[in-house]
């Protein structure tokens, strides 16, 4: 199998290398910001996946790397979408976490994707006793775990996922550390300034795309902490499906 991993928010187009007919495609949304007059934390990215999108040797496909969101001292804006498209206009989308929110309400996980494979980010919290982490993103098996509002701790880091950043009572709060998935930001207090001065932190860097192909050889192109996005290639066999008999859910309606 053969990696190909992009991590660079923004756009990006993949070739298929020849004879790829299939690709398997795994996704993760960037993390919100955390919000600092309201102490309130982001929330993790989404995670999707489908096993088998089609696709035309030597063509070139779309994708999207979703921005992390960012954090402020009264606003926070929600991560980016991460997206693979494939032929007749299919596409994989995870969906970014939401920003922390200036009524005392964390910020959404990241959801919205119905087919395949799906888990949501894990919730940002408003401040309890402390204030909190943010909500970490959806795994490849379980959705994220949200933040902790009675410690600092961000969301715990489900299986393929990654964690939430912590926050901290008396400065900027931090951007969750490396790992797959957008953890969302955390949430922070300056001291003496009753948390409103201009402080902030990002949500992690968002979902990255990764192509596998098992006709080329092996090789793989890894980045900073983000999402993740899979895609596995595999040749046409003779009297066989796509991916030798599972089943196709990537075709449009």
């Amino acid at each position: 199998m053969t990696t190909v991993t992009f991590t660079t928010p923004g756009t990006f187009t993949w070739t298929a290398p020849p004879g790829t007919t299939t690709v398997q495609v795994e996704c993760c949304g960037a993390g919100g910001g955390a919000q600092g007059a309201a102490f309130t934390s982001g929330g993790g990215g989404e995670y999707a996946a489908e096993i088998s999108v089609l696709v035309t040797g030597n063509s070139g496909y779309s994708g999207t790397v979703g921005a992390a969101g960012a954090g402020g001292p009264s606003s926070a804006t929600t991560g980016g979408n991460s997206s693979f498209t494939g032929n007749s206009g299919f596409t994989v989308t995870a969906h970014g976490g939401h920003g922390g929110g200036a009524g005392g309400a964390g910020g959404a996980g990241g959801t919205g994707y119905a087919s395949g494979t799906h888990f949501d980010g894990g919730a940002g919290v408003g401040a309890g006793s402390h204030v909190p982490g943010g909500g970490s993103s959806g795994g490849t098996s379980s959705a994220g775990q949200p933040g902790n509002p009675f410690s600092n701790t961000g969301g715990a880091a489900v299986l393929g996922g990654g964690p939430g950043g912590n926050g901290n009572d008396t400065s900027n709060g931090f951007a969750p550390v490396s790992g797959p998935g957008g953890g969302g930001g955390a949430g922070f207090e300056r001291a003496g300034k009753h948390g409103a001065s201009a402080g902030d932190h990002l949500g992690d860097v968002g979902g990255d795309c990764s192509y596998v192909g098992s006709n080329l050889d092996p090789f793989r192109r890894m980045g900073a902490a983000g999402g993740g996005l899979r895609v596995s290639g595999r040749k046409r066999r003779r009297g066989r499906g796509p991916l030798g008999g599972i089943p196709d859910h990537s075709r449009a309606a």
